[in-house]
């Protein structure tokens, strides 16, 4: 038995709207840059794969089955409206 507790960054989104007059260089009539990212980081001292450990039933509580590692995604883009 370990401890499980954990901080855990789940959803980070940024953005920025460009001034009307960068957007209007590039022919746009308004710009925005964001990046978004999720299941960035998870901070804690537990030494499985993941302290969210689903529940199956009753008596596997805490128990690893087939679970895979949290995956984490991240993106940057730019929104144009002309």
């Amino acid at each position: 038995i370990e401890d499980g507790s954990f901080i855990r960054m789940r959803t980070l989104q940024l953005g920025y709207n460009l001034s009307d007059a960068i957007a209007s260089k590039i022919g746009a009539s308004s710009a925005r840059i964001f990046y978004s990212g999720k299941n960035l980081f998870t901070i804690t001292e537990y030494s499985g794969i993941d302290p969210e450990i689903p529940t199956y039933g009753a008596l596997d509580i805490g128990v690893y089955r087939t679970q895979y590692p949290t995956a984490s995604s991240n993106s940057i883009g730019i929104n144009l409206k002309f």
